[in-house]
């Protein structure tokens, strides 16, 4: 068995803290994040999303994933730091004595470039963007400003492998679902919105029915990820062995649910009903509790706290579906999911994941 080098919680990590209303830093992430989700876990609030990649402004306000709005009204996200963040005294993300998780990912170790390899596309219309891209741990954090028209508009990820999985967000000029690109739907449709319990739809616009490449995306004349001298963000991943896997399975609708292979003991797992547009996005982690059979979920399309359902164990080499409820297990349906490690089935110092 190959051992696997990459170290999970060097890449991705999940903090939990409690809001003070006050400035305060959170640390224990163990890197500069370029990317931070905070959501309020034991009660109702928005999710927000912060990235490098936006000048200090942009970084401040933040993005709702549960909304088509464009960037939160909130000055909270101050910094991010060597070892996490900082935090305004703000309401939303820092409400005292609150409880609150956050998922942060490594980029380019808040480093952002320009990228021009849209150049070398092999067909329609070079355009540039702005990455801080963590190859080694396959996360790419992208900003670019829309061109409107149709056809297909190449634009580079610097991940050196094809993506997996992209988040498509206006983040200036018009608000907007949030568009998912997935690889295990068409890319003559989008996989989902984190905004609300659609099914993957034919939206033909979105990517011209055309995947990504090894080194560039694409967007075509959708306004959602095209619309023209807009600014949009593209938080794009792709499979890294032991780290991250992106796929799908089919439900079976039966308590004991359908077991799915990752090649690690997750961290953070999230899943959509591709089939049903009435089921939420499903989120669970390996921080909130703790333990098999305890994941409590997250809806990243509302603001709700997090439910009590059993639904899902994390095993040493991937994660197994315990209810029958539609939304993570219709029957003879298609869940898509991206995960994130916690550790490798084998890690580089030969040590074999367990389950908990």
């Amino acid at each position: 068995m190959a051992y696997i080098s990459i170290q999970p919680n060097e890449n991705f990590n999940i903090v939990t803290y409690t809001g003070t209303a006050a400035a305060q830093s959170i640390t224990g992430v163990g890197f500069r994040p370029d990317l931070v989700w905070l959501k309020r876990y034991t009660g109702i609030e928005e999710h927000i999303l912060f990235d490098i990649n936006r000048n200090d402004y942009f970084l401040k306000k933040g993005v709702e994933i549960n909304t088509s709005t464009l960037n939160a009204d909130t000055t909270l996200m101050q910094s991010f730091d060597a070892d996490g963040f900082s935090l305004a005294g703000s309401v939303n993300g820092n409400e005292d004595a609150t409880d609150y998780i956050a998922y942060c990912w490594k980029g380019g170790g808040s480093v952002s470039e320009n990228n021009y390899d849209g150049t070398g596309a092999p067909d329609g219309t070079a355009e540039d963007s702005t990455v801080s891209v963590n190859a080694a741990g396959g996360i790419s954090v992208i900003q670019y400003r829309g061109t409107g028209g149709g056809g297909n508009h190449w634009m580079g990820h610097g991940l050196g492998k094809v993506p997996t999985w992209q988040v498509f967000k206006c983040i200036a000029g018009r608000t907007g679902d949030w568009f998912n690109w997935h690889t295990k739907v068409a890319s003559s449709k989008y996989a989902s919105n984190f905004n609300n319990a659609n099914a993957a739809t034919t939206y033909t616009t979105a990517w011209n029915s055309t995947d990504p490449l090894a080194s560039v995306f694409i967007v075509s004349s959708a306004d959602q990820v095209n619309e023209a001298s807009n600014e949009f963000v593209n938080y794009c991943f792709t499979d890294i062995k032991g780290f991250s896997k992106m796929g799908s399975y089919t439900g079976n609708g039966n308590a004991n649910g359908t077991f799915v292979y990752t090649g690690f003991r997750p961290a953070w797992v999230v899943v959509k009903n591709t089939e049903n547009a009435t089921t939420n996005h499903y989120m669970w982690d390996k921080t909130r509790l703790g333990y098999n059979v305890d994941n409590n979920a997250l809806y990243p399309n509302t603001t709700a706290a997090q439910q009590t359902n059993d639904e899902v164990d994390f095993l040493s080499n991937g994660f197994k579906i315990r209810n029958s409820d539609g939304g993570v297990n219709g029957s003879g349906e298609e869940i898509i999911y991206s995960a994130f490690a916690e550790f490798p089935l084998v890690s580089s110092n030969k040590i074999a994941g367990v389950a908990r």
